[in-house]
């Protein structure tokens, strides 16, 4: 069993079960209560948005769990030039709609394809250069 990979590992074993026509019942303990994971929704207040990074893609740019619908509605009629973005000791200043729009090696905060907030680093790799990995805390705010 990899620590990684439940989708091959867990979930398509799994399937295959309940496809074959196996009952659920037979693949494992039945449960009778769930367990909510904390800080896997963004909390929005009237000073920050605070979200986390869900994943690091192959560019290094973190994609975190806060949508553009969200941001929108923090921003209200503050321009995109005021916004901050923290993630641990490291702070990006503004929204950008392009990785060019700002000078090679500078931090930005852009709202990516799938309509979700990346803290990305024009030209370079973010995940290396401000040291953020999967699961760290990113709050918003306003300049």
């Amino acid at each position: 069993m990899s620590n990684t990979f439940h989708g091959r590992d867990l979930f398509a074993p799994v399937a295959a079960h309940l496809a074959s026509g196996i009952q659920p019942n037979q693949l494992g303990a039945t449960t009778t209560s769930l367990q909510a994971l904390s800080g896997s929704a963004p909390v929005l207040d009237e000073k920050n948005v605070r979200g986390c990074v869900m994943y690091i893609d192959t560019f290094g740019n973190a994609v975190t769990n806060i949508n553009q619908d969200l941001l929108k509605d923090f921003l209200g009629t503050a321009g995109p030039d005021s916004v901050i973005f923290t993630v641990g000791s490291h702070t990006v200043h503004g929204i950008h709609t392009s990785y060019a729009s700002t000078q090679p090696g500078t931090g930005l905060g852009i709202v990516g394809s799938f309509g979700l907030l990346e803290i990305a680093v024009c030209n370079g790799n973010a995940a290396k250069a401000l040291a953020i990995r999967r699961g760290d805390e990113v709050t918003v705010s306003l300049d």
